[in-house]
C-alpha cells in the first residue's frame, strides 16, 4: 500500500490508484436519487448517464434515444442463424420471416427490391476481364482462369459459374461459353443439358500404353463437349483416390501420344452420331486386375465413382444446366473367372446384382434424378473356360490350369444379368472378336486398334439405346431369344440388330460346330444352317437329353496367338456399319455384331 504526492492510494496488484478505478462510482446517498434504475454508469459530473438499466431491464446507452433491445430485435439467435446457409450476415424484420439486409458467403450484398447481389447490379462481379500479355482474358475473383482467345464479355452466372464471349479463332468457332470454376475448359453456351457417363470394372476399361500408339484423340470439333476431371483424363486412376486437383481440372478428354484407350473413341463416335445438344462429363473409375470384392461398395474405385459423379453434377449446377447421369460401361470378369470366386453358374451374377442396384441408388442420391442409368456391359471375350487357381495382378491365371467349367461362368452370367435386368442393362457385345484380331500379345488385353474398336462398339449400342430418335430403348445385341428342340434338331431364334444372320468362318476363324455344343455331350452338332433372318438350326447326330445345356462359343481349341485360346462363335449379323478409324485389308473395319457367349437350358427356360 502506498500514497502518492496527489494522495492517490495504490494497492498491490493495481496499475493505477484506487481513485481511478472508482471514479464512476458514487455514494449511496447520491445513487438513491436515480429512481427506477437498477444500474447506472454516469459521467464525472454525476449527472449525464452513460449506461443505465431500469427496473424493466431496458438498457440505454449514451448517444441513443431509445432502448437498446428495440434496436437489436432484428438480430437472431445462433440456433436460428445456423439454419440460414450460404450467408455470413442477415438482418431480419421483427417477425423473423423477411430479411432486410444480407451478405452471402461470396461477399455479395443483398437488399430488398434488388434481384441478386448488389455488386452485380452495380457492375461489380466475381467474373471480370483482365489482360494477359495485352490480350483480354476472363477472370474469377480477380484471378485469370481463361485466356485462350480474346475475351469480349464476362458475367457471373451462378456462385460457381460465369458466362463469357470471346473472339473466335481456329477451332473455337462458337465464340460463346459458360464455365464452371474451378475448371479448365468452357462449355458451349447453347448446350441444353449435361449428360453424365461412367466407366467401371477392371483393365479392359483402362488404356493401352506404347510408344507413339495413339490413333484417336481429342477432336477440336467437339471442344467443350466431352469433359473429364484430372485435366481431361478419359480413363480412371485405378486404386488412387480422386484428389482435389482432379476435381479442379475439368477439361476436354485427351490422350498422350503413347496412350490409346476406348473411352475417348466412344465419346467421339457418339458425338459424330449427333445425339443432341448436350455436354458429356465422364466419370472413370475402373481399376485394372481387381476382383468384384475390390471394386464394390466401400472400396477406393467405388468411392471414386461417387466423387466423380458429384463433380459432374456440381459442374452442371455451376453453369445452370440440368444434369442427368445417363450410362456407365462395365468391363469386368476376367479376374473372377479364374480366381475361384465364380466356379458355378450364378456365382458372378450374385455379385453383379447388388453392385448395380446399390450404384443406382447412390448415384441418384447425388444427382436427384429418378430415372435409372443404363448399365452397358462388355462381355468377357478372353476366357474359354472357368478356372480355380491363383491369378496375377492383371487377373490372369498362374501355373497349371485347374479347370472347373468348360465355359466362362463370368461371361455367361453377364448375359444372364442383362436378360434379368432388361429395364436397366444392355450388352453392347462380346469382346472375343477383338481378342482374336486385336490382342496385344497378352491373354486379356487389346492393342491400340482394339481399344478404338471397343469404344466404337460401345458407342453404337449407347446411341441406339439412349439417343436414336427412332430406335431408342430397343438395343439387344446379337443374343439368343428362344430355342426349341425337335428330335435331333435345335432351332435358336436370335435378337439381331441388322438381319439377316450370317455364318462367317473367315472374318475371324472357324471352329467345331461353328461354336455350338452341348455341355454334357448328350449329342453332337453336325451342322449349323440359317433357316430365317433371325433363326438358325442345329442338326445333331441324335436327340439330346432334356437336362443338357446348349453352349454357344466354347468349342474352339486353336490359339489365336501364342497359347491363348479364345471363345468363338461363327455367327454374326449383316451390319453395314464400319469403323471411322480402323481398317482391315485396306477397307474400313466392318462393325458386325457377333453372337454373345451363352449357356442355355434345352427346356427353353431362360
Amino acid at each position: 500500500m502506498a500514497l502518492d504526492n496527489d494522495f492517490g492510494l495504490w494497492l498491490a496488484g493495481l496499475k493505477s490508484s484506487i481513485q481511478d478505478y472508482i471514479e464512476q462510482l458514487m455514494p449511496k446517498s447520491i445513487a438513491n436519487r436515480y429512481v427506477d434504475l437498477q444500474y447506472a454508469i454516469v459521467a464525472k459530473n454525476g449527472i449525464d448517464g452513460l449506461v443505465t438499466i431500469n427496473n424493466n431491464g431496458d438498457i440505454r446507452i449514451v448517444g441513443t434515444d431509445d432502448v437498446l433491445q428495440d434496436r437489436l430485435n432484428a438480430i437472431c439467435s445462433t440456433t436460428f442463424s445456423r439454419r440460414v446457409t450460404g450467408f455470413q450476415f442477415v438482418i431480419f424484420t421483427s417477425d423473423m420471416k423477411s430479411a432486410i439486409f444480407a451478405i452471402d458467403d461470396d461477399g455479395g450484398v443483398h437488399i430488398p427490391g434488388i434481384d441478386g447481389p448488389l455488386q452485380d447490379n452495380l457492375g461489380e462481379s466475381l467474373a471480370s476481364i483482365k489482360t494477359v500479355g495485352g490480350v483480354p482474358a476472363a477472370a474469377w475473383r480477380g484471378e485469370v482462369v481463361w485466356s485462350e482467345r480474346p475475351v469480349l464479355t464476362a458475367q457471373k452466372l451462378t456462385s460457381t459459374g460465369f458466362i463469357f464471349s470471346y473472339a473466335p479463332g481456329g477451332e473455337a468457332t462458337a465464340g460463346n461459353g459458360v464455365k464452371y470454376e474451378p475448371s479448365i475448359r468452357e462449355m458451349p453456351i447453347d448446350a441444353n443439358e449435361v449428360d453424365g457417363g461412367g466407366s467401371g470394372g477392371q483393365s479392359l476399361n483402362t488404356p493401352k500404353d506404347g510408344a507413339g500408339i495413339n490413333i484417336v484423340n481429342r477432336d477440336p470439333a467437339f471442344r467443350g463437349r466431352a469433359l473429364a476431371g484430372a485435366n481431361g483424363k478419359p480413363e480412371g486412376g485405378g486404386m488412387t483416390p480422386v484428389s482435389e486437383q482432379d476435381k479442379a481440372t475439368l477439361n476436354d478428354m485427351s490422350y498422350q501420344s503413347y496412350r490409346q484407350g476406348n473411352i475417348l473413341p466412344m465419346y467421339n463416335a457418339l458425338l459424330h452420331a449427333n445425339p443432341g445438344n448436350q455436354v458429356f462429363i465422364h466419370a472413370p473409375f475402373a481399376a485394372g486386375g481387381r476382383s468384384f470384392d475390390e471394386i464394390s461398395k466401400g472400396t477406393i474405385p467405388y468411392q471414386n465413382s461417387l466423387d466423380l459423379v458429384r463433380l459432374g453434377k456440381n459442374a452442371a449446377d455451376g453453369v445452370g444446366k440440368r444434369y442427368t447421369f445417363k450410362f456407365m460401361t462395365f468391363e469386368h470378369g476376367e479376374t473372377d473367372n479364374d480366381n475361384g470366386s465364380s466356379q458355378n453358374p450364378g456365382d458372378y451374377l450374385a455379385k453383379m446384382t447388388p453392385y448395380f442396384s446399390g450404384m443406382q441408388v447412390d448415384f441418384k442420391a447425388i444427382t436427384g434424378q429418378t430415372e435409372n442409368f443404363a448399365e452397358v456391359v462388355g462381355q468377357v471375350g478372353s476366357r474359354i473356360n472357368t478356372k480355380n487357381q491363383q491369378v496375377d495382378d492383371q487377373g490372369n491365371p498362374i501355373g497349371e490350369p485347374v479347370i472347373v467349367q468348360p465355359y466362362s461362368v463370368t461371361a455367361t452370367d453377364q448375359l444372364t444379368y442383362v436378360r434379368q435386368n432388361a429395364a436397366t442393362a444392355i450388352m453392347y457385345g462380346p469382346k472375343y472378336p477383338l481378342n482374336w484380331l486385336y490382342n496385344d500379345a497378352t491373354l486379356s488385353h487389346l492393342n491400340a486398334a482394339g481399344k478404338v474398336l471397343q469404344g466404337e462398339y460401345a458407342a453404337q449400342a449407347i446411341y441406339w439405346h439412349l439417343y436414336d430418335p427412332v430406335k431408342k430403348g430397343t438395343w439387344t445385341g446379337l443374343k439368343a431369344r428362344s430355342l426349341s428342340v425337335n428330335n435331333s434338331t435345335i432351332d435358336v431364334v436370335f435378337d439381331v440388330p441388322y438381319p439377316p444372320l450370317v455364318i462367317d468362318t473367315t472374318t475371324i476363324a472357324d471352329c467345331p460346330g461353328q461354336g455350338f455344343s452341348l455341355q454334357d455331350a448328350s449329342a453332337e452338332v453336325q451342322s449349323v444352317v440359317v433357316i430365317a433372318p433371325n433363326t438358325i438350326r442345329l442338326n445333331l447326330n441324335q436327340s439330346p437329353a432334356v437336362t443338357d445345356h446348349l453352349l454357344i462359343g466354347f468349342t474352339n481349341t486353336v490359339p489365336a496367338t501364342q497359347d491363348f485360346v479364345y471363345p468363338l462363335v461363327c455367327l454374326r449379323d449383316s451390319s453395314t456399319q464400319t469403323s471411322r478409324w480402323i481398317t482391315k485389308n485396306n477397307q474400313p473395319f466392318p462393325l458386325y455384331n457377333w453372337a454373345c457367349l451363352d449357356r442355355l437350358p434345352l427346356n427353353g427356360a431362360f
